[in-house]
């Protein structure tokens, strides 16, 4: 018997990189159109980043803060295919919390959860 490998792949990404949900507020828009605009280059390596986890038969999760701050873990976050609006700050300490309750077994595979305070 050959054992198994588990082979998961767990990356930061950003808020504006990735799937556009398509109910989302004036705010979460302008965030979405004003930052990839601001910083480019990274924007642009996060969504070959993205691109290249899609086709890696990996399974993956690209964890997308819209702007990760200095601070503990709180648990007070939001994940999925949220509305960021005003709450765009999150701890660092959630952001890693995040990252790890998606390589946990059972966790949803290859998603790209939007992460808000």
């Amino acid at each position: 018997m050959v054992p198994s490998i588990r082979r998961r792949s767990a990356v930061l990404s950003g808020a504006g990189a990735g799937p556009r949900p398509h109910d989302i507020t004036m705010i979460d828009r302008a965030f979405r159109w004003v930052i990839p605009r601001l910083v480019k280059a990274p924007y642009e390596d996060k969504e070959r980043q993205l691109t290249l986890l899609r086709a890696s038969g990996l399974d993956w999760v690209a964890v997308r803060p819209p702007v990760i701050g200095d601070g503990p873990r709180t648990g007070r976050y939001r994940m999925g295919e949220v509305r960021i609006g005003s709450h765009f700050r999150v701890n660092a300490g959630d952001v890693a919390d995040a990252l790890l309750r998606h390589v946990a077994p059972g966790a949803p595979k290859q998603v790209a959860p939007l992460l808000a305070g």
